[in-house]
C-alpha cells in the first residue's frame, strides 16, 4: 500500500491524475494485495477478482471508497488500516476484512478505549454478548 501512495505522488507531480484522490490507489493496492493471500478463501479471491474485473477506471470509484488509509499503530510492527465504502461495496469489504483476518489481522471496531479499565470492560461485555463496538 505504501508503493500505492509513492506510485499516486509521482503520477501526481507529473499531471497524469487530474482530480483522482489517492485512497483509490490505496484501495486497488490493497485489492490487489489481498488477491495474492496464501490464506485468503477461493470464494473471496474470486469476489476480488470480480471487483477488479468490474472497475475499469478509478472514476468508477470515486463515490464508492470514501476512505482506505493505513497508518503505523501505536503498538510496534502493526499498521492501523481504516476503510469506508458505500454499501454497494459492503460484500468486496467483507472479502477484504475476511483476507486480513485470515493472514493474521485482528478485527477493531469503532474508537479505541480510553484506558486499559475500559479496554478489558468492553472485552467482558463482548464476550458475554452484551456489547456491540459501534461502527
Amino acid at each position: 500500500m505504501s508503493a500505492a501512495g509513492s506510485d499516486f505522488n509521482k503520477r501526481q507531480k507529473l499531471g497524469e491524475l487530474a482530480g483522482i484522490p489517492p485512497h483509490l490507489f490505496i484501495w486497488r493496492a490493497a485489492i490487489n494485495a489481498a488477491m495474492a493471500v496464501e490464506q485468503a478463501s477461493a470464494t473471496d479471491r474470486e469476489l476480488l477478482a470480480q471487483h477488479v474485473a468490474a472497475i475499469t477506471s478509478p472514476d468508477l470509484l470515486t463515490n464508492r471508497v470514501h476512505c482506505c488509509r493505513a497508518t503505523s499503530a501505536y503498538q510496534p510492527n502493526t499498521t492501523k488500516v481504516t476503510l469506508s465504502v458505500s454499501n454497494e461495496l459492503l460484500i468486496t469489504l467483507d472479502s477484504l476484512i475476511r483476507v486480513l483476518i485470515a493472514s493474521g489481522g485482528e478485527l477493531k471496531l469503532g474508537a479505541p478505549p480510553r484506558s486499559t479499565h475500559e479496554r478489558e470492560l468492553a472485552q467482558i461485555l463482548i464476550e458475554l454478548g452484551q456489547w456491540q463496538p459501534e461502527l
